[in-house]
This record gives structure tokens, C-alpha cells and sequence, in this order.
């Protein structure tokens, strides 16, 4: 990558992220379906923390992951936001790879720049749910169907199957 495209993805990346972070922090505190996913992950005993998955109607890898994020970085409201702005970001990123890799730099620029300025996604980035992490997981498994596709070798297959189990994990249409 030249200097030029880097300041390029870097600007767009800072963009996305000022986008995101922008009300971030909402006085009304977490909503219903927020409140859900903090009460499953927040469960110390782990009998009913995988019951309370069982009963819900998403898959449990969300779960697990928003559970990890309690346990390193707390519960406030503002700090399980930022488990869903920090997939937001990296998807940025992961976008750029799919459109370089599809076909050239500026495509990746520009998928880019569609991600960082996609109100759908920053709307999410700013929700405790699952959909930015889902976002970010399928834009690699994307990465790694456009691989797939130019290179069939063991990694690349593996690579591809690893991503689509985790996204079979996060969501039921996975």
C-alpha cells in the first residue's frame, strides 16, 4: 500500500470512528434488547447463563463474547457500547481488504468509505447487539470467499471455514 492510499484508509478509518462515537454515550441508558443482552452475559453461574441462551433466540457466541468484555472491561453502559463500536471499526478495515482484494485499491477506498459513512452501521456500532460483530465477522468471511475464489489453497479454505462457523455461532441466519 502506497503512503497516499494509507493517509487515505487512515482519514476514512478516523471518520468512521468520530461517527461512531458520537452519542455514544446515551443518557437514556440501555434499552430493552440491550438490557437482554447484559442480563444473559452478566449471569455468574454458568447453568443459567446457558439456559438463558437456550431461551433466547439468538446463538450463544455473542453471548460469550459480551460476557468476556464484562469480565475485562466492566458493564457500564458506555463500556458495552464499545463492544459493539470496536467491530464497527475493524470493519472498516476488513471492507477495505475485500474491496483490494476483489479487485484493486480504489475499490478497496471506496468499500471502505461506504462502511465508515453507512448510517445502518453506525447506528449498530452505538447498540449492545450482536450486528456489528456479525458485520465485521462476515466481512472476513467475505475476504476469504474472494480468496477462495482467486486461490483454492488449505488456508484460504480454512480460513473461510473457521469464519463461517463463527458466523453460523452469531446469528440464526448465519
Amino acid at each position: 500500500m502506497h503512503k497516499y492510499s494509507f493517509f487515505k484508509l487512515f482519514i476514512i478509518f478516523i471518520l468512521g470512528l468520530l461517527l461512531r462515537i458520537t452519542y455514544l454515550d446515551k443518557p437514556e441508558g440501555l434499552w430493552n434488547d440491550e438490557y437482554v443482552g447484559w442480563f444473559i452475559a452478566s449471569q455468574k453461574d454458568l447453568w443459567i447463563f446457558f439456559q438463558d441462551i437456550i431461551r433466547n433466540c439468538h446463538t450463544p457466541l455473542y453471548y460469550l463474547y459480551l460476557k468476556f468484555w464484562m469480565y475485562l472491561f466492566g458493564d457500564s453502559d458506555i463500556v458495552l457500547r464499545y463492544s459493539s463500536l470496536l467491530p464497527s471499526i475493524l470493519s472498516i478495515i476488513s471492507m477495505y481488504f475485500c474491496g483490494k482484494e476483489l479487485k484493486d485499491n480504489n475499490l478497496g477506498i471506496i468499500t471502505a468509505s461506504v462502511t465508515s459513512i453507512s448510517s445502518f452501521l453506525i447506528y449498530f456500532a452505538q447498540e449492545v447487539r450482536l450486528y456489528s460483530l456479525l458485520f465485521f465477522v462476515t466481512s472476513i468471511l467475505l475476504l476469504f470467499t474472494v480468496r477462495i475464489l482467486k486461490k483454492p489453497d488449505k488456508f484460504n479454505m480454512t480460513m473461510f471455514l473457521i469464519f463461517s462457523v463463527i458466523t453460523m455461532m452469531l446469528h440464526t441466519l448465519g
